[in-house]
């Protein structure tokens, strides 16, 4: 198909959906993916760009819409690209996520497994505890899809209540100090009962004005409990590498279940408090600790997955390499008396090797990593020690279904797989997999 199509209209039938939840149908025999189409239906697209073995395209009218489709109730969502499943009703979108890492697990990564329905979310919108909205010629708002333009809205249906309240807040505050020079965008937090509100503000220098706009924005939500300043280029996704306490609390307190939390402005944490306990719930399960297992806990973070387990094991090593999370673990393993877990600061490609070198002798690893998955020394070094439970804890079906692929051709068996529906209204889904070593 020639670059000259592109902007063309054409009818499509739709039957597959790609990872990113764009509907797929066929042109010429070579695959389009349209984004805001559904299996089963058959649309009237735009081509917007061609490629040699596919095209990209958006639905421009549902000729015969699939049951399961519904109106978007947010009226920025073509725009935005936050959330790519709105156009779905919950039970379909559970099922497209059913498909996507069925799909992935199969063309990544070789394993026919049967996948159930991801674990529902009870509450599919305003679920989110965190968020970095962008701050340019004034207002504040998410980028626009595949943009640097900020359209300015009035909250967002996947945020929690305080965080809308606090976006509000936040924009009527600046706005009355005029243009803020230096800053590039606002980090939103809360607990996970929205009772606790930290705020940061991501720029490129320090602002002068910062200590008046959050003693501004402190008098008017009494919920706001820290105000931080955060600067310097992007060294950890949007922010930079120094921080300095404006006004409130070094930390929020939050909770897991039983287990309580401080936690430091950059460190990281699930989005949707909610969905956290039932998936760590799997990962215990998973786990089948008795008592006295020795478990390491790789990609810890602030060490939440580890103080989880810890009153079901005999002793947990958590590794990470982002250092003020590694002191937030420290930390929140003595607020939570659990003496029985330790944290070690470094790279677990870097330290796992060492330990297998060393000899050392695990029950049960968590594997936790970000998007990009395990680090291939990582995985090497796992294989060496030979667990013989591993549950591994993906974002990321791509990622996930490379690294299966890999330790089930060294000795390790899918026993269980579990999807969990994190991030409701998009095509994100986490997945959880416990494997026996043979």
């Amino acid at each position: 198909m020639a670059d000259k199509r592109s902007k063309e209209l054409v009818e499509l039938s739709i039957d597959g959906v790609t990872s990113e939840g764009c509907g797929v149908g066929r042109l010429d025999g070579m695959a389009v993916f349209v984004a805001g189409a559904l299996p089963g239906e058959r649309v009237l697209a735009r081509l917007v760009a061609t490629k040699k073995s596919f095209a990209l395209a958006v639905s421009e009218r549902v000729l015969s819409a699939a049951p399961g489709r519904r109106v978007p109730s947010c009226p920025d969502y073509e725009r935005c690209g936050g959330c790519s499943l709105q156009h779905a009703d919950y039970r379909t979108e559970l099922e497209l996520k059913q498909r996507i890492v069925q799909q992935s697990l199969r063309r990544l990564g070789g394993q026919e497994i049967e996948i159930p329905l991801p674990l529902a979310a009870a509450q599919p919108a305003f679920y989110r505890n965190r968020a970095v909205i962008h701050y340019k010629d004034g207002r504040l708002g998410f980028f626009n899809e595949n943009s640097h333009s900020v359209t300015p809205r009035m909250g967002c249906e996947l945020l929690m209540p305080a965080l809308n309240d606090l976006w509000d807040l936040s924009q009527r505050v600046l706005s009355s100090f005029g243009q803020v020079k230096d800053l590039r965008a606002l980090g939103l937090r809360c607990d996970a009962t929205g009772e606790r509100l930290l705020l940061t503000f991501i720029c490129d220098r320090s602002i002068s004005k910062l200590t008046d706009i959050a003693n501004a924005l402190i008098a008017a939500d009494n919920r706001l409990v820290s105000v931080w300043e955060n600067s310097g280029p992007p060294i950890y996704g949007v922010y930079g590498a120094a921080w300095t306490l404006i006004r409130g609390q070094s930390k929020l307190r939050d909770s897991i279940g039983p287990v309580r939390l401080d936690l430091s402005p950059g460190s990281f944490r699930q989005v949707n408090p909610a969905q956290t306990l039932v998936l760590y719930e799997t990962v215990r399960r998973y786990a089948c600790l008795s008592g006295s297992e020795n478990v390491i806990d790789l990609y810890s973070g602030v060490g939440s997955i580890s103080l989880y387990l810890a009153p079901f094991a005999g002793r947990i090593s958590g590794v990470e390499s982002y250092a003020p999370a590694v002191t937030d673990a420290t930390a929140n393993a003595a607020l939570n008396g659990a003496a029985n877990c330790r944290f070690y600061c470094g790279k677990a490609e870097d330290i796992l090797p060492c330990w297998a070198a060393e000899g050392c002798d695990f029950d049960v690893a968590v594997l936790d990593p970000p998007r990009a998955g395990c680090d291939k020394r990582l995985l090497d070094a796992v294989v060496r020690i030979a667990p013989p439970r591993l549950v591994y804890v993906s974002c990321n079906p791509a990622t996930l279904s490379r690294d299966l692929k890999i330790l089930t051709g060294r000795g390790y068996l899918v026993e269980h797989l579990q999807p969990v529906d994190m991030f409701p209204r998009t095509h994100h889904c986490e997945v959880v997999v416990s494997m026996l070593h043979t």
